[in-house]
């Protein structure tokens, strides 16, 4: 439906509808000013002195009509009594079904007047109980923290996340690292995963993705734990925590290989002595794809070589279970530049 109405500002006509509103003095909600400049019978001078939070006031109690725009008697009702009554009051009366203070949000809205999408966006977020009460906190709104809070998943809308969203990044980028926790980390609620990111730094967003893949499981090794039969041992290092320690035990960048180990590309084995708590090596496997899993390298603490009869032991103890070495670990100076 389209209300047509004389244009104080000059025009002869503009329409009004829901979908489309022509531009004038008041961007977009010029139609709407425009209609209760006609309804109160104001002069051209009078209609200028709208201020810009009486614009907002008018086109959010508008868009808060939804259907009830169409009943002209609502409609021509609100344009008569537009600034002749408590606005609260007007607004209960036009928008019963909008939540209760939430005539209070206009008063909020910063910034030239909106388009009617982004009145009809915060309208329907009011309807949200959960984002209500991010609207009622901030001081000023603005279509960016609309953007925002429409993009933000069901149990991550608070004021810090807005906050941390406006700071860290787009929506976009927020709501992806979201996505990548929630799938990253079952061990969390959304509780704790909201909380866990809004005190990430404000530049730390991609660190704080890159953080919960520490979190991730890692793919079940080609082997259990393998016994040699004079107390040695070969263990799999089966998550990240035991995979950093080992790099700090040993000195050496096997925590870097993180995104290797979960595409199942290498596994990485501790070997030593429990009992005589002994670090000896560590042994990475590689998995050449349809070929499947080879020992790869066999190194000491500080990438040094080991001695050749611990070496001799651990190729052994996997080929026992069908793993064979690559050249370069079976023998020095015997690195193949395989292309996978």
């Amino acid at each position: 439906m389209k209300i047509q109405f004389d244009h104080p500002l000059g025009d002869d006509a503009l329409h009004l509808s829901e979908d489309k509103l022509n531009f004038g003095a008041y961007g977009p909600a010029t139609p709407i000013v425009a209609e209760i400049c006609r309804a109160q019978g104001l002069s051209t001078d009078e209609a200028l002195g709208f201020s810009r939070r009486d614009v907002h006031k008018a086109a959010f109690a508008y868009a808060a009509m939804g259907n009830r725009v169409r009943n002209g008697k609502t409609f021509a009702y609100f344009a008569r009594s537009f600034r002749e009554k408590p606005y609260r009051t007007l607004f209960a009366k036009v928008a019963p079904d909008a939540p209760p203070g939430a005539h209070g949000l206009a008063m909020k809205i910063n910034g030239r007047p909106w388009r009617q999408s982004s009145y009809r966006r915060l309208v329907a977020l009011a309807g949200d109980q959960e984002a209500l009460k991010v609207l009622r906190h901030e001081r000023r709104l603005t279509r960016r923290d609309l953007f925002i809070l429409n993009a933000l998943p069901e149990g991550f809308r608070s004021p810090a996340m807005l906050q941390a969203a406006r700071k860290k990044g787009s929506a976009h980028d927020v709501v992806f690292a979201i996505t990548i926790g929630k799938r990253i980390r079952p061990d969390l609620d959304d509780r704790q995963l909201r909380v866990s990111l809004e005190a990430a730094s404000t530049s730390g967003l991609r660190k704080w993705v890159r953080r919960q893949f520490r979190h991730a499981p890692f793919p079940a090794p080609p082997t259990e734990s393998i016994k040699l039969t004079d107390g040695r041992i070969l263990v799999p290092i089966e998550d990240y925590e035991t995979l950093a320690a080992h790099a700090r035990a040993f000195d050496n960048c096997i925590r870097d290989y993180l995104r290797a180990i979960l595409l199942r590309g290498s596994c990485f084995y501790w070997f030593g002595d429990k009992s005589r708590r002994a670090d000896i090596a560590i042994v990475e496997l590689k998995n050449l794809t349809v070929a499947g899993w080879f020992v790869h390298e066999i190194l000491g603490p500080e990438n040094a070589e080991i001695r050749f009869d611990d070496r001799q032991a651990i190729l052994a103890a996997f080929r026992q279970h069908d793993i064979y070495p690559t050249p370069q670990a079976a023998r020095a100076n015997g690195y193949w530049d395989l292309p996978l």
